[in-house]
């Protein structure tokens, strides 16, 4: 039996929303915490804090130390650690799907950056209500 150009299309598509949901699913354990928690704050110190659905129904207050995952490169946040000492105005932001710190961080010549940001959506994850850190 022969294919149509229809049902080569319309295999084609089912496949292509099968890969799509593969991927989203596989993505899930590399980020997207903020999707399933609200109120997302981040303290001077540099700390993260939410109330995040724990699986079960319900909710619960969850934390993380972005300070010991994220450092300041020159008035840039980036991988490390430490950003907090040398950052001030350290605050959450949300544009579209980019969600993350931003913070004005000193240079290495004392001067302040302008606003600089760093996307933690992708790296941090919801696990039943707990905040963690992915190296995705």
């Amino acid at each position: 039996m022969a294919w149509s150009p229809l049902d080569v299309l319309r295999t084609a598509a089912a496949l292509m929303c099968t890969f799509t949901l593969f991927l989203n699913y596989v993505r899930a354990d590399c980020g997207g915490f903020a999707l399933s928690c609200d109120g997302i704050t981040v303290s001077p110190a540099g700390g993260l804090q939410c109330i995040c659905k724990n699986g079960r129904g319900g909710y619960q207050r969850a934390s993380l130390d972005l300070n010991a995952h994220i450092s300041n490169n020159n008035g840039n946040l980036v991988d490390g650690g430490n950003f907090a000492a040398s950052c001030k105005n350290n605050r959450w932001y949300h544009i579209l799907a980019d969600q993350g710190i931003a913070a004005e961080c000193y240079k290495r010549d004392g001067s302040l950056g302008s606003t600089t940001l760093y996307n933690v959506q992708r790296r941090v994850v919801n696990y039943g209500g707990n905040l963690a850190w992915n190296n995705c």
